[in-house]
């Protein structure tokens, strides 16, 4: 016992999950990445214009981005779903390396320092477009998932999440995202607790607290994660944004 380190535990977490003997090899793998806008972007809380979402889109369309090269490399599949853009996303490749699919909820969420970024029915849309990729991945025969994410100030949605479900305050959750510097750090922690302040009577459930101050593309993301535990997959969980959605997921 022990004696393969590190790989004995990922063997062991593995075949936990799939909950059976023997395990699935996990000879197909894939990444589901949920994109949308968030409306908190007008406080000037991210280093890019909110544009930049559907840009990232069409990139990851074309092949561009970190997560399809890596996927190319490993010979895993990417599930490119768009949950709430805040644009058609008309200019984008004709023939995309990764198809996108429109399930679109709304155009963007609300700015959640002003009022609720979505109500409960989107949030809980968005779930079920999630748990709705997570099933099909499963049922075409996948035996590992991961989740991403694309959407210009989502990191600040993440860290109200992050604050509203564990009680922590936003100065000790909000961090630098995506480059901003400590001005704008200051700025956003004051957003978020605007937002929690805002919002403190809306927020006494785990779909209220999505609703309130959660992402489109969060909200896919918990949806997707807890289809894969409801049908035994493992998923692999990783950033700021994933972990946010996980523990979304499992306040519900």
């Amino acid at each position: 016992a022990g004696s393969l380190g590190r790989l004995e535990e990922i063997a062991a977490w593995y075949a936990g999950a799939h909950g059976s003997f023997p395990s699935p090899r996990p000879e197909r793998a894939l990444v589901a990445v949920f994109a949308a806008d968030h409306g908190v972007a007008v406080e000037g809380v991210s280093a890019f214009p909110a544009s930049v979402t559907a840009a990232m889109v069409s990139n990851m369309m074309a092949g561009g981005a970190a997560v399809t090269v890596m996927a190319r490399r490993l010979a895993i599949e990417v599930a490119l779903v768009d949950v709430g853009v805040a644009n058609e996303l008309i200019e984008v490749p004709r023939e995309p390396m990764v198809p996108l699919t429109r399930a679109k909820v709304r155009f963007g969420t609300a700015n959640l320092r002003r009022e609720l970024a979505m109500s409960r029915d989107e949030a809980r849309a968005a779930m079920s477009i999630g748990a709705s990729v997570a099933e099909h991945a499963v049922g075409d025969g996948h035996a590992l998932l991961a989740a991403g994410e694309i959407g210009i100030a989502n990191t600040t949605s993440a860290a109200a999440l992050v604050c509203a479900l564990t009680s922590t305050s936003p100065e000790d959750v909000v961090g630098l995202g995506t480059g901003i510097s400590s001005e704008v750090r200051a700025h956003k922690v004051a957003v978020v607790g605007d937002a929690l302040s805002l919002h403190a009577s809306s927020m006494s459930d785990a779909l209220g607290v999505l609703a309130a101050v959660g992402g489109l593309e969060l909200a896919a993301m918990s949806g997707f994660y807890l289809a894969a535990a409801r049908l035994r997959t493992p998923v692999v969980i990783d950033g700021f944004l994933a972990t946010a959605a996980a523990l979304v997921a499992k306040a519900f």
